[in-house]
């Protein structure tokens, strides 16, 4: 769920809460107007009953002291028959209409008790129907129960008749059922006041609990979208802080589909990243100082190397001051080697003209062994052997002629050799 979708969420709580809070004050001024009718009857119920308690307690004074002056009167007359020695009355003068206006007296209340009861009997059957239009906010089931049930009156005034044999009895009748009539409006008339107030009470608490209720679970539902998003917004700010110390490790709450969760799944993409840039930082530090360390170790080398060529420079200017000295040595000595070269050409060119005088002279020499080995045939083992001695020489001779050339050669060659020195 997003955050926009919980801000919505919450602003439809709240609409809920003014839309539930209008309907409950529209269905409390429909409680409130059969409440009031429910007030009204029962008010008017307890004026009757009020009214009905005043006309018995009038009746039964009004019946008393007519039934106490036809006693005295009765009574009066009879102690007077009892004086005039009557005493053969059976039944004592005026005694019959006593004991008929009594049992009258006692047949209206019964009369009146009955009506009363039917009236009762229909304000409760009407009360309770107006009760019933508030279910289950009223519930006067007992007043209702209590204003139908009259048995207590049915006993004390079906057989008023019946028990009211003699004018003492049903006196006595009447006074008990004055009693147990008056007893009955007093506990009527007790539970319709308990009964208003128990009804004026209600209301106020059920609206009160009502507003309360709803106040309560729209703040609950509130603080928990609230909460749900203070949490993940205080949990990035944790993170970010902890990251400003310089710890990596600590990671944000990214569960959820809402944008707090996408934006602590970016804050943890971006702290993987800066992990590892940090850790490519450190690898190219390292790499750099490695290099930076070769670097130095490569300037100490190339200083050193530069010191020794700067020494190199200086033999190198010193060996050039002494080949300068050297060359010119040199070129003295290639003149004096020149000359000498000359020179030695010129005695190879005198030994050639010897080697080639011998040859000259060894071949007169075999001509006249040649000439004395005809003339001396005598001695011809010693001529041969001295014509192989003279082949030999003459080997010997040409291998000396050439071995001169070669020398003559690298004589020209050396000669050659100093004129470039030159």
């Amino acid at each position: 769920m997003t955050i926009r979708l919980r801000l919505i969420g919450l602003v439809v709580i709240t609409n809920l809460f003014l839309i539930l809070l209008l309907v409950y004050i529209n269905i409390q001024s429909v409680n409130i107007a059969a409440i009031s009718k429910e007030q009204i009857l029962l008010g008017n119920m307890q004026q009757a009953l009020n009214a009905e308690n005043s006309g018995l307690m009038n009746y039964m004074i009004s019946s008393f002291n007519k039934s106490i002056e036809e006693y005295k009167l009765l009574t009066a007359n009879t102690q007077e028959a009892f004086d005039n020695g009557r005493r053969d009355i059976v039944v004592l003068p005026g005694m019959d209409k006593t004991i008929a206006d009594a049992l009258e007296s006692v047949y209206r209340l019964n009369t009146l008790m009955v009506d009363r009861r039917v009236a009762h009997t229909k304000s409760a059957e009407r009360f309770w129907e107006v009760a019933s239009e508030t279910y289950p906010y009223i519930n006067n089931a007992p007043l209702a129960r209590i204003l139908i049930d009259d048995s207590y009156r049915r006993l004390a005034t079906d057989n008023l008749l019946d028990a009211a044999g003699d004018f003492v009895s049903a006196q006595a009748i009447l006074c008990s059922t004055l009693v147990t009539n008056l007893s009955i409006l007093d506990e009527q008339i007790s539970v319709i006041d308990a009964e208003i107030e128990k009804i004026t009470r209600r209301q106020t608490l059920v609206m009160d609990v009502s507003i309360i209720g709803v106040i309560i679970l729209s703040f609950t539902l509130s603080l928990l979208i609230i909460r749900v998003i203070f949490r993940k917004i205080n949990n990035i700010k944790d993170v970010i802080a902890v990251l400003a110390t310089g710890n990596l490790t600590r990671r944000a709450d990214e569960s959820g589909k809402d944008e707090l969760s996408l934006l602590g799944g970016n804050l943890n993409g971006f702290i993987i990243n800066l992990v590892k840039t940090l850790a490519s930082i450190q690898s190219g530090s390292q790499a750099n100082t490695e290099a930076r360390n070769h670097l130095l170790r490569t300037v100490e080398n190339s200083s050193s190397s530069v010191i020794q060529g700067e020494k190199n420079v200086e033999s190198i200017l010193e060996l050039t001051v002494k080949l300068d000295g050297s060359v010119t040595k040199s070129a003295e000595a290639a003149d004096l080697i020149v000359t000498r070269v000359e020179s030695f050409s010129e005695m190879i060119q005198s030994q050639s003209s010897m080697v080639e005088e011998s040859t000259a002279a060894t071949t007169q020499i075999m001509a006249s062994l040649s000439s004395m080995s005809k003339s001396v045939s005598g001695n011809k083992d010693a001529a041969l052997r001295l014509e192989s001695v003279a082949r030999d020489g003459s080997g010997v001779i040409e291998e000396t002629g050439d071995t001169i050339r070669r020398v003559s050669s690298h004589v020209n060659n050396i000669q050659e050799m100093a004129d470039v020195i030159k």
